[in-house]
């Protein structure tokens, strides 16, 4: 026990949105805001932050986690909005895919700056929700393509894919472990790995034990 590592994705403290209530859940709350609450769980020593930050400067973000004693172990960009309802990694305008490109070299300068492990993809909008909505090659091409150029343009940075079966889409495109462990070796990069959410894991009915497999170099 004493080399277990508490964490929390600081969205947990915050306000949660979803298709069912476009209002949200619960007051909204400010990036500072959700790091507060989060200092006051004491077996919390870590934290996955989203970014951009809500209403905070990085100056300020790093302060308040010195304040609370927290640090940030991964970045998360938000590309799972209702803004990229059609797609973030996969969006069919290249234009679209190039602000993501461009909001992960934000976010991976930010995961410098506070010294965070990894920075993660949870692409929720990249997927489909009826059959033969979309192509099926060329999502996967895009979603190889996509994670690929943004790891190769930080090699010394590590990153990992949270896969989940589906919500919002009905299908997302990184649905289990393997397939995303299949898309992860098609990228023939060795810094991109995965994150299981226990959850995550239970919803297509995979065992956690089974989807655990680690590829070389992968996030943890």
């Amino acid at each position: 026990m004493a080399d277990l590592r508490f964490g929390a994705g600081l969205w947990m403290f915050g306000q949660f949105v979803d298709r069912y209530a476009a209002d949200g859940y619960g007051p909204a709350r400010s990036t500072l805001d959700t790091i507060h609450l989060a200092g006051q769980v004491g077996a919390i020593e870590v934290v996955d932050i989203n970014y951009p930050f809500d209403g905070a400067t990085l100056q300020e973000v790093t302060a308040a986690f010195a304040r609370n004693n927290l640090k940030a172990h991964a970045v998360t960009p938000h590309i799972y909005m209702q803004k990229h309802v059609r797609g973030a990694l996969t969006h069919p305008d290249p234009q679209v895919r190039e602000r993501i490109f461009d909001l992960y070299k934000e976010g991976i300068d930010v995961a410098r700056e506070l010294g965070a492990h990894y920075v993660k993809f949870w692409p929720g909008q990249d997927g489909f929700d009826y059959p033969f909505q979309a192509d099926y090659r060329e999502l996967w091409d895009r979603s190889v393509e996509g994670v690929r150029r943004i790891a190769e343009y930080a090699p010394d940075m590590q990153f990992a894919i949270e896969y989940k079966f589906k919500e919002p889409r009905t299908h997302m495109f990184f649905a289990t472990a393997a397939k995303t462990l299949l898309a992860i070796q098609a990228m023939g990069v060795d810094n991109v790995g995965l994150v299981m959410d226990v959850g995550h894991s239970f919803l297509p009915k995979k065992p956690p034990p089974k989807s655990s497999t680690w590829p070389t170099g992968s996030a943890s």
